[in-house]
């Protein structure tokens, strides 16, 4: 026997990948940062805040609104990526609006940058720099880079290692004048590696044109003390 559908006149729905407010309205800083055309901002929430959350949500946003595009998640250990590639598995179950590929290159896991044209592509640093050296990696990656209009670099503060720093400038670097450049988001926990080193967070600000979104929450002195 079927069994009858009684709906409820009133019931609360909870969302599986939602955000607190303070997280929407950095999802809403960076896109009004991408769409003021400036190309490289700093995503500054402090640990506990949800970072990785904020930054999978902006990036589902984004690929549902820019098909044939990649969004590609650099981050430094086999830890980070997991949890980006889990995060990504999940939101994207919920928030994505089309069947979409995740690529994974870190570790032991390896994929061909040719012939693919959309999706989620999480890159271990030290695994694709040592790719990049490879001729075979030069010959495809201008296309592969073409395709690539959001870019995430998580722990942001690595990039500015100069091995590091020129696999972020050769990923946004452009063959063609036409083709828009990608927009970078590094996401950090502090300004830099810690809040007496002036001189790497001077160089953090630098290297992302001194453009930063925070948390900001109603009622709280800092974010901190909302923590």
């Amino acid at each position: 026997v079927a069994e009858i559908f009684e709906p409820k006149s009133i019931k609360t729905i909870q969302p599986k990948f939602g955000l607190r407010e303070y997280q929407k309205q950095c999802c809403v800083d960076l896109e009004e940062f991408n769409q003021q055309g400036r190309e490289r901002v700093l995503l500054h929430l402090p640990t506990g805040a949800g970072k990785t959350r904020t930054a999978i949500n902006y990036a589902c946003e984004y690929l549902r609104n820019n098909p044939e595009k990649f969004v590609v998640w650099l981050a430094d250990t086999t830890e980070l990526c997991d949890q980006a590639l889990q995060a990504f598995e999940q939101g994207w179950k919920y928030l994505g609006d089309r069947e979409l590929s995740r690529f994974a290159m870190y570790g032991n896991r390896e994929f061909s940058l040719d012939g693919i044209y959309e999706g989620f592509a999480i890159l271990g640093l030290q695994k694709f720099r040592s790719l990049t050296n490879k001729e075979d990696i030069q010959r495809i990656l201008p296309s592969f880079k073409e395709r690539v209009g959001l870019i995430i670099f998580d722990e942001a503060h690595k990039a500015l290692a100069p091995s590091y720093r020129l696999l972020t400038e050769l990923l946004m670097e452009r063959s063609s004048g036409n083709v828009d450049k990608p927009y970078l988001v590094g996401l950090s926990a502090t300004p830099g590696r810690s809040l007496t080193d002036d001189d790497e967070n001077n160089k953090l600000s630098e290297l992302f044109y001194n453009n930063k979104v925070s948390m900001r929450v109603r009622g709280y002195s800092s974010p901190i003390e909302y923590l």
